[in-house]
């Protein structure tokens, strides 16, 4: 019954961005942030388990329409078609590498044993398959991981946006012939979401009460007790914002260093040296192998 609770959690944590952030409007960021977490848990299930299954099917079928295109005899208008259709190239858009390993020469050492030679002509012809699966497990879970943490950001944001952005959502929604849905949904989920017991404004106003309480307490305590729990609270806050201030200038020093990596070994003067440079135009003597077979 858990697992099958933080399933539902999962599926619950993206319905209401649709029905309490956009339909009623009525979403708050208490449950958004106390929802993100056991969708998350369920998203990294999903990309130990369901990820690789989907990764594999598709380099399968990957291969095989490798192994038919490479049976298809070479035409102009067969080049022209694949310049086509690689403006829609949707593997490449959400960051995969879409040109397949080049074909090599068998190796020339003899093999270790019947299981070597078993293994590695295995992987040879599968050497397609395996690839496409490789990039698709990849960008799989790239996409799978940052689902729950970009949702929940869209949440906040018509949360928090100054004007009313679920209302221009739905304006457009409804240009696209949604409204008549989203009217249904509305008077599905009304009289649910009136029943909430909290909200922002209860939140906020629990805060501020707190606050208050607080502050009377200490005035209430003998003299100095007060102040001093006062700098202990000031002291803890500073002690956070040191903390903050030092993960912000070492993660600007990293995405520094990288850039400056990218810029020397990613496309400028160590780019063949480690094997990063454009295949159209690289100087590498094995590509320049490879694009001549």
């Amino acid at each position: 019954a858990r697992y099958c609770n933080m399933e539902d959690s999962f599926y619950k944590f993206f319905l209401d961005g649709w029905v309490r952030g956009v339909v009623t409007r009525s979403d708050d960021t208490l449950l958004v942030l106390t929802s993100a977490g056991p969708a998350y848990v369920m998203v990294t299930v999903l990309s130990l388990f369901l990820v690789p299954v989907v990764a594999t099917l598709y380099g399968w079928f990957m291969g095989i329409a490798h192994f038919i295109d490479s049976k298809i005899p070479p035409s102009e208008d067969i080049h022209t078609a694949e310049a086509y259709l690689r403006s829609f190239d949707v593997c490449a858009f959400f960051g995969g590498q879409s040109l397949a390993p080049p074909m090599t020469e068998p190796r020339l050492r003899a093999d270790q044993d019947f299981y070597d030679a078993m293994k590695y002509n295995a992987n040879r012809r599968m050497r397609f398959s395996n690839y496409y699966a490789t990039v698709a497990k990849d960008d799989l879970t790239y996409w799978v991981h940052r689902s729950v943490p970009w949702f929940c950001g869209f949440r906040l944001l018509l949360i928090w946006c100054p004007f009313d952005l679920a209302y221009l959502l739905r304006i457009v929604f409804s240009f696209f012939g949604m409204g008549k849905a989203i009217r249904q949904h509305e008077l599905w989920f009304r009289h649910a979401v009136s029943n909430m017991i909290f909200s922002d404004a209860f939140s906020l106003s629990f805060l501020q009460n707190f606050n208050s309480l607080t502050l009377e307490i200490l005035a209430l305590l003998p003299f100095g007790v007060g102040d001093g729990v006062k700098s202990l609270i000031l002291s803890i806050l500073l002690g956070i914002l040191a903390v903050i201030g030092v993960f912000i200038a070492l993660v600007h020093r990293i995405v520094t260093e990288n850039r400056e990596y990218t810029a020397k070994w990613g496309d400028g003067e160590g780019a063949e040296t480690v094997g990063s440079c454009a295949l159209d135009s690289c100087p590498c003597a094995s590509i320049q192998f490879f694009e001549r077979k």
